[in-house]
């Protein structure tokens, strides 16, 4: 949860013109196959981490 500053920073963030010219210049379509494979690899190593911390417990 957001407190109530954060969420109108993130208002005024989202408002602002140079993020959107940014967020425009910056937006390039991705395979989504590719997007996938990157995110079950992110997966498999979150996954690793819990075992590790498991195992130190």
């Amino acid at each position: 949860m957001l407190s109530e500053k954060e969420r109108l920073e993130m208002e005024q963030l989202q408002n602002d013109p140079l993020v959107k010219f940014a967020q425009a210049s910056l937006s390039k379509k991705v395979d989504p196959e590719r997007k996938r494979l990157y995110q079950l690899r992110w997966l498999q190593k979150q996954g690793k981490k819990l075992v590790e911390e498991t195992k130190e417990v």
